[in-house]
């Protein structure tokens, strides 16, 4: 069975001395969870120090919620 995230796009950015990935959720009605979010960093070469995941917004006038989760908590 394939998981909801598979075939998403993930752009790896850098900012600050920080790894930072991007994943856009705004297609999908998944929800990342935190310890999906684990996961990921553990996924060989998606190693980051910042995710952040676009969500379908939650607000009229929105464009996207954004949930970002630190490695190091």
């Amino acid at each position: 069975m394939a998981h909801p995230l598979d075939h998403l796009p993930i752009l790896r950015m850098n900012g600050a001395g920080n790894e930072i990935l991007v994943l856009d959720l705004r297609v999908s009605e998944h929800e990342l969870a935190p310890q999906e979010a684990r996961a990921i960093a553990k996924a060989p070469g998606l190693r980051f120090d910042q995710l952040m995941a676009l969500h379908r917004p939650r607000r009229p006038g929105d464009d996207a919620y954004m949930r970002i989760y630190n490695i190091d908590g």
